[in-house]
């Protein structure tokens, strides 16, 4: 292959870096000469008196070696009359034929391409092949634990003033020797980022001379100097009997680094103190800066920028200068391209509540897809996924960090969790101390080794700002799962301790959810309430709120009857009056962020007193049911909406309907019942209509029909949710065929 100069890069470039990489090879420094009277390329003395030199050359084949081997036998005799004998190298673009190195051969001259010098001189002969073999940071197989070999999803990577890096991109600014931060929450593909640069750049080495080293920084805890970490690297990789050469150019402009997860580089202790704390990561970051700092080749190191508490104290660590590093950011959420690429299939059915990162995308696509398709279409695989992702998460750090089990990590989480019951916002802050506090809880010690770590990179929490210690939840989905747990936890076990502290933050649509499918799971509907009954006067405002809220779900079981009882000061994020088992109960001096009561005739339901934040259903306070009294709303639904259009006047069928594709489209669960579809419309003429519009749903396709245990089940085509609500905007002006035909029925 002939160098494209252009291209790839100046032949004078290539010379300078040929010297360079020679002198740092043998000791010396490497010059161009004149020895008897002939010019040389490169002439290294060294301090034992022998000599090196190199001829390089873009000129190819027999009769330029033959010119070369003349130059060499020409100053020959001036070294051998002081007694040394010089080591003869010719160095050419393109790959030597064996003729041309049999002549080298004879001629006691070493004959290479200069990508075969840079091998020999790097000592890094094999190393990409071994390398390849292992895995890159936390890119592996979730369940097998072996590299991610998984087609790559090109994604780009976006600059704190928006400019789009692709991989190629990075690699270019790397092979110029630019220094690069990588910075990502948990799951966002950085590791995967390594291994595709660290493939181009090896791909490119033909052409480029540039040589990558991707070292997984977790596997280098308590080094302090930058050749530990080499040696430690290169003696993992199987190659410790090269690491004295490899230690000779390590720090040569031909060698990248490529360094992942400086977040999971533990510190050996553990302190409240945060300026003792930053002190720790300081004193583990040593090794990483030293290696930084001596690198003169390109380097990209990432991690997640959570880690520290300030940017300023992560170029601090890293020893970085803040004009002349790049920062890079992951992009957090993948497109609908990108996730079924990723996932491996189009999923029409995915679920809006599917989190679309590349980390959720990696769990689906390594799961059978016969299981994906049951957890998407089943009533409880919103909670079924959750419960699957963090446990994922768990397991993925104790492999990360051998030191905790996976049970000890899942029960961190819980107490986490909890600590979230008390912060400013339902997301945090939560304090260092605090964490502290929950890992001595779970497992009866402090923190005082390496499981530190642990605590400063959980999934799913990241630093609130960048001069903040503080943490918070970055992530709803899991925080509120953690939540609804948390409460089924306290129930099962009567834990009455918790009744008499005050919560601020309740739980919110997911949460509801997933507490009343698990107290539906194990037939505790009835219990539930009496436990709410038992207890309705406890400090704990917030737990009844969230145990009320779950009987408001707990479709199928039968009349949940609450005796009359009135829940004062109570807070609710979301509330449907629509078809709910709940009866006889009283709201006085309440909180509800959404209450949604379209539809709604409660048996013996009262709020009083209460502020709504936002209230569905109706459109003015003059259209509020008498059921809600002396209430302060701070919104109403819109005009253009399901309220204002019933209040003009629809049939039958087109109410149907639209309570039908709300049920079905934009209420919790992967679909409904045949008795809560019907509920609401029994008497037999109304039936008819009802059935009419199920046969228009089925023959559109935009729910299927199967056969459950005990009654039929509906489940939407979730491809369709876009239309669905363009439907229950327009309503009477909507011109979809689906509302035109239901419009038709009698």
């Amino acid at each position: 292959m002939t160098l494209n100069t252009d291209a790839a890069m100046k032949w004078q470039q290539l010379e300078r870096l040929v010297r360079v990489v020679a002198e740092m090879k043998f000791g010396g420094p490497a010059r161009a000469e004149d020895i008897a009277g002939v010019k040389c390329d490169c002439v290294i003395h060294l301090n034992d008196g022998s000599v090196v030199i190199v001829e390089i050359t873009r000129k190819y084949g027999i009769d330029k070696l033959r010119t070369d081997i003349n130059k060499f036998n020409s100053i020959r005799p001036h070294f051998f009359g002081r007694n040394i004998f010089p080591k003869c190298y010719f160095i050419t673009l393109d790959e030597p034929t064996p003729a041309l190195i049999a002549t080298g051969k004879e001629n006691h001259v070493h004959v290479y391409s200069v990508n075969q010098f840079f091998n020999f001189m790097l000592g890094l002969q094999g190393y990409v092949t071994l390398r390849q073999r292992q895995a890159f940071g936390s890119a592996i197989d979730m369940y097998s634990g072996e590299p991610d070999e998984k087609k790559y999803v090109h994604v780009n990577y976006f600059s704190d003033s928006g400019e789009a890096y692709s991989t190629e991109k990075i690699t270019e600014e790397l092979e110029k020797g630019k220094t690069i931060v990588l910075i990502g929450d948990y799951g966002s593909g950085k590791s995967r980022c390594v291994k595709e640069v660290f493939a181009a750049i090896a791909e490119g080495q033909i052409k480029r001379y540039k040589y990558p080293i991707a070292i997984n920084l977790r596997d280098n805890w308590g080094l302090k100097r930058a050749t530990e970490l080499i040696t430690r690297h290169f003696t993992d990789i199987g190659l410790g009997g090269h690491v004295a050469d490899i230690l000779k150019v390590a720090f040569s402009p031909a060698c990248i680094y490529l360094l992942d997860g400086f977040d999971e580089i533990g510190a050996q202790t553990w302190s409240d103190d945060p300026t003792k704390l930053v002190d720790i990561r300081r004193q583990s970051l040593v090794g990483i800066k030293d290696l930084i700092q001596k690198a003169k080749g390109g380097v990209l190191v990432t991690g997640r920028e959570h880690y520290f508490n300030t940017d300023a104290e992560l170029l601090t660590c890293l020893g970085l200068d803040a004009k002349q590093v790049l920062f890079l950011r992951c992009n957090q959420e993948l497109s609908e391209a990108q996730f079924a690429e990723l996932i491996g299939r189009t999923t029409p059915n995915l679920p809006a509540w599917i989190p679309k990162k590349p980390l959720i995308g990696t769990i689906i696509r390594d799961i059978e897809a016969s299981m994906v398709d049951h957890i998407f279409a089943t009533s409880t695989g919103q909670i079924d996924f959750w419960d699957l992702l963090l446990n994922t998460f768990c397991e993925r750090e104790a492999k990360i960090n051998p030191i905790l089990d996976p049970s000890i990590i899942r029960a961190l989480y819980s107490q986490v969790g909890r600590l979230s019951r008390f912060t400013k916002t339902s997301l945090g802050p939560i304090s260092i101390k605090d964490i502290n506090e929950a890992f001595e809880q779970t497992t009866g010690r402090p923190p005082t080794d390496e499981s530190a770590i642990i605590l400063q990179r959980l999934p799913g929490l990241s630093r609130i700002g960048a001069e903040s210690l503080d943490r918070q939840f970055v992530d709803t989905y899991i925080l509120d799962g953690l939540k609804a747990e948390d409460v089924l936890s306290v129930y099962s076990q009567s834990d009455t301790s918790v009744l008499q502290v005050e919560w601020k933050h309740s739980l919110e649509s997911f949460g509801a959810f997933y507490l009343a499918t698990r107290i539906q799971s194990i037939k505790q509907s009835a219990a539930a309430v009496a436990f709410i009954k038992r207890h309705i006067e406890a400090r704990n405002r917030v737990l009844l709120s969230d145990l009320i809220s779950s009987m408001f779900l707990c479709d199928g079981s039968g009349t949940l009857d609450f005796g009359s009882i009135v829940i004062s000061k109570g807070k609710f994020f979301s509330l449907s009056f629509a078809d709910s088992p709940v009866t006889n109960l009283r709201f006085d001096d309440c909180t509800f962020d959404n209450i949604d009561i379209t539809d709604a005739a409660p048996d013996e339901i009262r709020i009083n007193r209460s502020v709504v934040i936002h209230m569905s259903g109706v459109t003015s306070q003059g259209h509020i049911p008498k059921w809600i009294s002396g209430c302060l709303v701070e919104d109403f639904q819109s005009v253009n909406t399901l309220a204002a259009i019933r209040e003009a006047g629809l049939s039958t069928a087109q109410t149907f309907l639209l309570s039908s594709l709300r049920k079905l489209f934009l209420q919790p669960g992967a679909g409904r019942r045949s008795s809560s579809m019907y509920k609401g419309y029994g008497d037999s003429a109304t039936k008819k209509t009802c059935d009419k519009v199920i046969a228009l749903l089925l023959r559109e396709k935009f729910c299927q029909k199967y056969r459950g245990v005990s009654e039929e089940l509906y489940l939407p085509d979730r491809s369709l949710t876009g239309r669905v609500k363009a439907i229950m905007s327009m309503m009477t002006q909507s011109k979809d065929p689906l509302w035109i035909e239901a419009s038709r029925i009698s």
